[in-house]
């Protein structure tokens, strides 16, 4: 669900909402104990490429330490999923059966990819935990969605993990957050960037031009088609106007590339705006000022 804080045109004063904090001490006991996903994309971004690598996804067990094992069964699911990778084509996994022999800590699912010569946008599946030996509390990490990127792609040395950050506008503050990079199936030319916090699905296209060193995000992309509240939103890029209040348009925003392509830097802003018509009109959705992107090492 997205949260809509700010508008173009206009200054609105935020509020702290300060929680106490309760002393009263918490014991965890079996009926307490929970198994998940790992989704925190600061420790781990659930994104491999088809060359034959692996991909080990992190499953947790909040559970008791030294007590008994615990089994937890995983399986593969494409429903929904655009262009769906599949098992034994484009991916295998050996071990679907999980054993927590302690009855906590961490395990790890192994996606081991295969490699082809087509070239091909990005593929996904979901791993979803279906099963575990023993009653455990229900947990909405109990699913994640991983990519498998193409390798047949002129960029594909581009391809992978960056650690993305930039001044939040209206914050006024740093953000940092994990992007991945992979092909744009339809220019060569063309990457696709995914990960912003207000719209983690979205694959925004990012042309970039090796022999230049320059690349520009493509102003006028659509992040949100069909969002339940907002409608369609934008990509744009925003900018201060000489009334002090936020403008934008729907230009291309230019960016320098460094370090053979492990580094991007946008001096302009950039952000999504709502255009569908209605009271959210012109409302921004993100923005994000001296926006860099650098691979992950």
């Amino acid at each position: 669900m997205h949260v809509l804080k700010y508008f173009i045109g206009s200054w609105v004063a935020v509020g702290l909402l300060v929680s106490c904090e309760s002393n009263e001490q918490s014991y965890l006991t079996m009926k307490d104990a929970s198994v998940y996903f790992d989704t925190d994309q600061s420790r781990f971004v659930p994104s491999v490429s088809e060359d034959n690598k692996v991909l080990k996804v992190p499953v947790i067990l909040a559970g008791i330490p030294g007590t008994f094992p615990v089994e937890v069964t995983v399986e593969v699911d494409t429903t929904g999923i655009e262009n769906p990778a599949k098992e034994g084509v484009d991916f295998s996994i050996k071990k679907k059966v999980i054993t927590f022999e302690e009855g906590y800590g961490t395990k790890y699912v192994e996606v081991h990819t295969i490699d082809n010569t087509v070239k091909n946008p990005v593929k996904q599946f979901n791993l979803k935990i279906v099963k575990t030996s023993i009653r455990l509390n229900s947990n909405t990490e109990n699913n994640i969605t991983v990519s498998i990127l193409d390798n047949e792609h002129p960029l594909q040395y581009l391809f992978g993990t960056y650690r993305a950050a930039g001044l939040d506008v209206f914050e006024n503050k740093v953000d940092r957050f994990n992007m991945v990079m992979s092909a744009d199936p339809e220019d060569d030319s063309m990457v696709l960037i995914e990960g912003f916090p207000a719209a983690p699905l979205m694959r925004a296209k990012l042309r970039v031009d090796m022999d230049t060193k320059q690349c520009w995000i493509v102003g006028g992309q659509v992040v949100e088609e069909n969002d339940p509240v907002y409608g369609l939103v934008m990509l744009c890029r925003c900018f201060r106007k000489d009334d002090g209040y936020l403008g934008y348009d729907y230009s291309d925003v230019p960016g320098i590339v460094e370090e053979n392509g492990t580094k991007y830097t946008f001096s302009n802003w950039v952000g999504a705006v709502i255009i569908s018509e209605g009271p959210n009109q012109g409302a921004a959705f993100f923005t994000y000022k001296d926006f860099t992107l650098e691979k992950a090492k």
